[in-house]
């Protein structure tokens, strides 16, 4: 694998410039609390409530609508093992709707937290030396699972 530089909040912004939603079949995420929680009470670290939400089906197919210079574009997102690589691996594929079997970008993302603490976090991010192996790893019932010579 070799790292892509820079990759603070690459899938945010991606997400962001391709103006994805979540896909109609995507669970919803949970509702926010209302309250802050009390003092005694544990605060989820920054990087492991990104790499939660982060989980997930997103299309582009709302954009896409509203706007005829936009592909429907969809994102896969899923918890990876990559023992190497830390704790907070996610696994990312991107295609285009009409061929959901040949994505054009495959990546792994490793959630970290940031340098301010618990409360940022920061992403670095890896291509796949052979990504063809990993195509559809999302929908396998296994988790999808990488060593660093992949």
């Amino acid at each position: 694998m070799k790292t892509n530089v820079p990759a603070r909040a690459r899938l945010a912004v991606a997400l962001a410039a391709a103006g994805c939603t979540p896909a109609p079949h995507s669970p919803p995420a949970p509702a926010a609390p209302a309250r802050s929680p009390p003092a005694a009470e544990a605060v989820e670290p920054a990087a492991a409530r990104l790499h939660r939400l982060l989980i997930g089906r997103y299309d582009s197919s709302a954009q896409a609508a509203s706007d005829a210079e936009f592909r429907v574009i969809h994102l896969t997102v899923c918890p990876a093992d990559a023992p190497e690589l830390g704790d907070r691996v996610l696994y990312v594929e991107q295609a285009a709707a009409e061929a959901l079997d040949k994505p054009y970008r495959q990546r792994l993302y490793v959630v970290e937290a940031g340098a301010k603490g618990p409360a940022s976090a920061r992403s670095r991010v890896f291509e796949l030396r052979a990504p063809e192996a990993a195509v559809g790893a999302c929908a396998r019932p296994e988790r999808p699972r990488f060593a660093a010579a992949d």
